[in-house]
C-alpha cells in the first residue's frame, strides 16, 4: 500500500506545484474607481508589481478599504 501512496504523490506533485504558482498573496497599493470595473495595483511576492488587476465585489457594493489591504491574487491562465 505504501508504494501506491508514493506513486500517487509522484503523479499529483506536478499539478500541486502548478497550483501553488497560480495563487499568491497580494498587497493592494492603489485603487482606481474611474472605469466600469474597479481596478487595483498590487504588490506580489518578490516585489513584483501588477497594474490593472480587477477587483471582484458583490453586485451593488462599492467600497475602498483603508490603508494597504491584503488579498489573494489568482493568476488565471498562467
Amino acid at each position: 500500500m505504501i508504494d501506491f501512496e508514493r506513486l500517487t504523490m509522484r503523479a499529483v506533485a506536478p499539478f500541486a506545484r502548478r497550483l501553488r504558482l497560480m495563487v499568491s498573496r497580494a498587497v493592494v497599493t492603489a485603487i482606481q474607481d474611474s472605469g466600469k470595473v474597479q481596478t487595483a495595483q498590487v504588490k506580489l511576492l518578490d516585489g513584483e508589481v501588477c497594474d490593472g488587476v480587477e477587483v471582484l465585489l458583490q453586485y451593488g457594493l462599492h467600497s475602498r478599504p483603508p490603508g494597504q489591504p491584503e488579498g489573494v491574487y489568482l493568476s488565471v491562465g498562467g
